[in-house]
This record gives C-alpha cells, structure tokens and sequence, in this order.
C-alpha cells in the first residue's frame, strides 16, 4: 500500500478525498464522538463499490475505537479496490511531493509519517 501527498489542485471530490489517520487520531484524542463519522464512511462504502477511501478512513476509524480485527478486515477490503492512496495537505506543500510505502496491519505497523507532517510539509 502506497500513501502520498498530493497537491492542493488534486480534482477529486473533496466528499470522497481520504480524511487520513493524523485527523481522525486528533478527532478522536480531542474525544469527538466517532460513531456519527463511521456511520456516513459505512454509508459512504455502502453506495460505491469502488470508494476506498471510505474504507480506509472506516478501517481507521474502527482501529480507533478498539475494533481491531473488524478494521483488518475493512483495510483488506480497501487495499484490495486499490493500493496507492493520497492525502491532500491543507496549505501549499512547496511543490515538493512524497511517497511511503506502508503495509498492511494496525496502527502499530507503519511508523505515523502522517503525524510527523502535520505542522510540517502539511502545516
């Protein structure tokens, strides 16, 4: 699975763009209640058989509330619709663009390179 940044003139629909694990992290440790937003990803998965960003960020969002063997699931079911995903910075990222590679599994697999962005590349 490949994650990159991408430029703020990416034309996908900002409805369907990738949330991302630093936010909805900061949702959650800000002790936003995760249920309404897992309702709309599951609502979101349920009407596009191709929405993997729906599923990733519904995978991230299971983790986040303990369900760690459902969000495997999910993150399989993402990764198998399509394996490069892109997170879009919020502010002008200076041109400069990157890939990480990551593999499957929990939040404890991957080093959080999205953590490190924020406030960053991306702040």
């Amino acid at each position: 699975m490949n994650i990159h940044l991408s430029e703020p003139n990416d034309l996908s629909d900002d409805a369907t763009r990738l949330i991302g694990l630093a936010s909805l992290a900061k949702m959650a440790f800000d002790g936003a209640d995760l249920a309404p937003l897992r309702a709309r990803l599951l609502d979101r998965a349920a009407h596009s058989e191709t929405d993997a960003n729906a599923l990733m960020d519904l995978s991230t969002v299971l983790h986040l509330m303990g369900q760690r063997e459902c969000a495997l699931s999910v993150q399989a079911l993402a990764i198998d619709i399509r394996q490069i995903y892109r997170l879009r910075c919020s502010g002008d990222p200076a041109g400069i663009r990157l890939l990480a590679i990551m593999s499957p599994g929990d939040l404890t697999e991957n080093n959080a390179l999205e953590f490190r962005l924020v406030g960053g590349i991306c702040g």
